[in-house]
């Protein structure tokens, strides 16, 4: 298990996913050495490695959680994850569940979660409701560092709609947030 961990912090992503596949063959749990912890670093290596459709099994596994009791910072991210690897594998609808459900539970990823519902929307040619939730984002997650991506999004819906007037103010509030971060 720790050296799968660490072959992991070390950038090492082969050798992560050979330690941890060894490792849950035999799990042996003690203290954080869980097999969940195990499946939710393997998640990431296959992440890593492009290897969408299996980072989404493993991160299924270490989502899993009693919503009414407090859940881990890992089992939060995993489904942040999986919700990703799902939106990865154009499982829009599922994808969409798992961001809504990010935003139900009222995490810190509500305003990730939120402008990926957006860009899944606008996949699935549903424009209105894309613009709904990127029209709402500048108000509901003022201090996002996702917002500037939020209003880029924005100007690239009107922009392929042609509608290129609309395009101008997110385009510039863009280049007013690059100018500060400068």
């Amino acid at each position: 298990y720790w050296i799968g961990e660490l072959a992991y912090k070390m950038g090492r992503v082969e050798e992560t996913i050979t330690q941890l596949e060894l490792y849950l063959a035999e799990p042996i749990e003690i203290g954080e050495i869980t097999k969940k912890h195990a499946n939710y670093t393997l998640g990431y290596a296959y992440l890593k490695n492009s290897n969408y459709s299996k980072a989404l099994q493993l991160f299924t596994i270490a989502a899993d959680f009693n919503p009414y009791a407090e859940s881990s910072a890992y089992q939060k991210d995993a489904l942040v994850r999986l919700a990703d690897c799902q939106f990865m594998t154009k499982q829009y609808k599922q994808a969409l569940k798992s961001y809504q459900k990010i935003i139900d539970l009222g995490w810190n990823f509500e305003d990730y979660a939120s402008l990926q519902k957006a860009i899944i929307y606008g996949a699935l040619g549903l424009n209105k409701e894309k613009l709904k939730i990127l029209h709402s984002y500048e108000t509901d997650f003022k201090q996002s560092i996702y917002l500037s991506d939020a209003r880029m999004e924005l100007a690239d819906t009107y922009t392929s709609k042609e509608q290129f007037q609309e395009a101008i103010v997110p385009l510039s509030k863009v280049l007013l947030d690059n100018k500060a971060n400068e």
